[in-house]
């Protein structure tokens, strides 16, 4: 019986890579702005591979098992739906190259600076949006 999955930093960083070709569109729809990437990793169905090691809370369910749940929140997040936290330093480089995209393309207001952020958690949901194959 496996008690850890265990991976290389050789593999993180091959799940992580960033697709060279990848193209970057911004639009704007009403009063919103908005940033589309296509083909943004070059090993999305083993990023999302990678990504479904780490366990999920479903905060719907728990609070419908017991009201105490509507209390407690994962990571500190009060956000509704599944939790998975991943530790950050694992998507470092994913989120520092958005983070300098979108501060090109004036979407940012802050310089990158992760030590202001919580270190040992981050949600995953925008990199499963990142990985899966279809962009809307």
């Amino acid at each position: 019986m496996k008690l850890l999955n265990t991976f290389t930093q050789r593999y993180i960083d091959h799940v992580c890579k960033i697709n060279p070709d990848h193209e970057v569109i911004t639009g704007t729809k009403g009063p919103l702005k908005y940033v589309k990437i296509k083909n943004f990793l070059e090993n999305p169905e083993d990023l999302k591979e990678f990504l479904a090691h780490f366990p999920a809370i479903d905060r719907f369910k728990s609070i419908e098992e017991d009201s105490k749940y509507s209390k407690i929140y994962a990571a500190g997040s009060k956000a509704p739906g599944i939790q998975q936290m991943i530790p950050q330093l694992y998507l470092m480089n994913l989120q520092e190259y958005l983070h300098v995209l979108l501060n090109k393309i004036n979407y940012c207001r802050y310089p990158y600076d992760p030590s202001i952020w919580d270190l040992n958690l981050t949600p995953s949901s925008f990199i499963f949006l990142l990985a899966d194959k279809e962009y809307t």
